[in-house]
């Protein structure tokens, strides 16, 4: 393990090292250091497991986010080549691209005028490579718009958890790419209305009292413990399961009768329930002009790192009505912002942009999952 002085400079000795908030593995990603990065120590600290902790700048990376690296993905660093050609031979045209830094820019040509920024996470199909002032650059289109990414800001995507370093897993993975293939062995169908009407019966627009303090939706489930906030996640997936999906093993609420082994972490997150649903295959992403009442919008910010976020996935909300083309919208229930048959503007590029999945209309399960009686204050499994 390195001893490398404030003021001195590190070499990252391994691949998609976590570089988090603060030191500690309970802290979230800040991005991704990648094997030969050269680093600034501007502090150490002991981190919460008890490990030295830098706290780094990369000079490798174009990136002016600062952060907090184990001392073990870091050697002392005396000079040599840095590395910083941006070169990843093992990339093709064909393959995918994943973006391990926040605020990569999505450029018009190589090195040319930024079209706009994506977050860490973002997928791209390579369709052409060259280079350009001494970096490899990546060509491809995303939200509609052909552009390149520099080499230094991608790596190959295979699929799966983030694995390398310090990683958390497919929590923190924030593109719609799955590689799971969950067993099934029987069906349930799911009824689009059904989630609507106890969206619509388990929502209100009262989001303060009297002196102006934000509340709890005053028509929530009561079997469902949710405060002032962070309660959007827990009240869409409520509509799920009262359109007829079942909780399982890494979806779910501790209610009576679901078991008490099962992992219940992603219930109140967005992103986590997000992906917990993609890799159980019972969402898909759809434009958000195809949005039907039914669809799950997600609230996404692209600048995410920069406003001190921890997901680009900041609110989610369910529709209960179909796209307006006149108002380029729908109408929303949601908790946090309580919001019931609620306007909202749909947009498949800007910051904030909407992330729109449809729930199919039938849910592949391996017989273990939850059917839930939602009876108001007394919700159990069946």
């Amino acid at each position: 393990m390195s001893n490398i002085a404030v003021g001195s400079k590190g070499k990252v000795n391994a691949n998609k090292v976590n570089v988090r908030k603060d030191a500690g593995t309970r802290y979230d990603r800040v991005y991704y250091a990648q094997s030969g990065d050269i680093v600034v120590v501007q502090a150490r600290k002991t981190g919460t497991d008890g490990n030295l902790w830098y706290k780094i700048t990369n000079e490798t990376h174009y990136t002016t986010s600062v952060g907090y690296i184990r001392n073990d993905f870091v050697d002392a660093y005396t000079g040599g080549s840095d590395g910083g050609s941006g070169t990843t031979s093992n990339i093709n045209v064909g393959d995918t691209v994943i973006t391990i830094l926040p605020a990569v820019n999505f450029r018009s040509t190589p090195g040319g005028t930024s079209l706009f920024q994506v977050s860490t996470g973002t997928t791209m199909a390579v369709t052409a490579i060259t280079t350009s002032g001494g970096y490899t650059w990546y060509k491809g289109v995303l939200s509609g718009k052909t552009g390149y990414l520099r080499g230094d800001c991608v790596e190959k995507y295979s699929g799966g958890s983030s694995g390398g370093g310090t990683g958390s897993g497919s929590s923190d993975d924030f593109t719609d790419n799955v590689t799971t293939n969950p067993t099934v062995t029987t069906h349930y169908t799911f009824y689009a209305a059904n989630a609507v009407a106890y969206a619509k019966a388990h929502s209100s627009n009262v989001n303060t009292d009297a002196s102006d303090n934000k509340v709890p939706d005053p028509k929530r489930n009561t079997s469902f413990r949710e405060g002032a906030t962070g309660a959007c996640a827990n009240f869409v997936h409520q509509c799920l399961l009262a359109g007829g999906a079942r909780m399982f093993d890494g979806w779910c609420y501790k209610l009576t009768g679901v078991p008490s082994s099962w992992d219940s972490a992603s219930w109140t997150y967005t992103n986590k329930g997000r992906r917990r649903l993609l890799e159980k295959k019972w969402i898909e992403r759809i434009p958000s002009t195809s949005v039907k009442a039914g669809d799950i919008i997600y609230s996404y910010y692209s600048d995410y790192a920069s406003r001190n976020m921890n997901t680009p996935f900041n609110h989610v909300t369910i529709a209960i009505t179909d796209y307006d083309s006149s108002t380029q919208g729908c109408n929303v229930c949601g908790h946090t912002l309580n919001q019931n048959n609620k306007f909202k503007k749909l947009s498949d590029t800007g910051i904030p942009c909407t992330y729109c999945y449809r729930v199919k209309t039938s849910l592949g399960g391996d017989g273990t999952e939850k059917a839930i009686d939602l009876t108001n204050g007394n919700s159990h499994a069946i």
